[in-house]
């Protein structure tokens, strides 16, 4: 333990005292002339001059040691190093490329900087295009945008063709960033019930052959509302006979949407086999 006790503390500042210096006595044997300005005092050890010091009217400092307390290792000068100076940075060249990712054809025109070493160095906004990650490493500032170095992107292979300016690159799919979307299983709302109603479908044909005259027709008519459709279709071979009328088909269809069924009742033309016509 180390305590540093000063003798009896000043109120006031002493007056400085004179203090025998051997410069002043080295200075005044070269300059004689204004060395004589000075008192001299001369001793056995040669001629020496009087200088002001502060440093006579500082009370000494003390050191109280205990005995068996640990000293205190002294300073080194090597415990704290000086900081290294950073390398100066390197200068940067537009370059005005066309980029293809994996061969996507995205002939798109990107500003890429290449360093004097040849670095190539890629916009954050363009590998966010991409779905590219960005890099954990600081990145560099240019003209108020961040570029990231190729060195950086171990997962991205650049490919430079300075003749066309074209800049073709080849990620594996750990370096494009996943996808995430939360899909709830919502229900589909119930389906809107339709009001009553009907239609009437019609196409009427007539045919002159020299004296005979045709006329014919194909109607279709429909009901529907909330319990279903009912369809009936008949043909007219000649309007001019009332035995000439057929039916042709007439069903009754319900759909559940709900449960993905749908009921059909009557006539109805139904897929044919592989041998089959229908």
């Amino acid at each position: 333990m180390f305590a540093w006790l000063p003798r009896a503390a000043l109120a006031q500042e002493k007056e400085l005292k004179l203090r025998l210096s051997e410069q002043l006595s080295r200075d005044a044997e070269q300059r004689p002339r204004r060395a004589a300005r000075a008192p001299r005092v001369r001793d056995r050890s040669g001629t020496l001059r009087l200088r002001l010091s502060r440093q006579l009217t500082e009370p000494p400092a003390i050191a109280v040691i205990s005995p068996g307390a640990p000293r205190a290792a002294a300073p080194s000068p090597l415990a704290s190093p000086a900081p290294p100076v950073p390398p100066a940075p390197q200068r940067v060249m537009e370059l005005l490329l066309q980029v293809d990712v994996n061969r996507q054809r995205l002939d798109e025109p990107v500003l890429v900087l290449r360093r004097e070493d040849g670095t190539l160095l890629i916009a954050g906004e363009d590998l966010d295009r991409w779905r590219l990650r960005r890099p954990s490493t600081p990145p560099y500032e240019h003209e108020g945008r961040l570029f990231y170095p190729s060195s950086d992107l171990p997962r991205l292979k650049l490919r430079l063709d300075e003749r066309t300016q074209t800049l073709t690159m080849s990620a594996d799919p750990q370096a494009f960033a996943g996808t995430v979307q939360a899909v709830t299983g919502e229900r589909n709302p119930p389906p809107v019930l339709p009001q009553p109603g009907g239609f009437f479908n019609y196409t009427l044909s007539g045919t002159r052959i020299q004296d005979t005259t045709t006329r014919n027709g194909l109607f279709e008519a429909g009901f529907f509302g909330q319990h279903g459709v009912f369809t009936s279709s008949a043909l007219a071979s000649d309007l001019t006979r009332s035995e000439g009328w057929l039916r042709l088909d007439s069903t009754y269809a319900v759909d559940y949407p709900a449960e993905l069924v749908s009921v059909r009742l009557g006539d109805t033309i139904t897929r044919p086999g592989t041998w089959g016509r229908a």
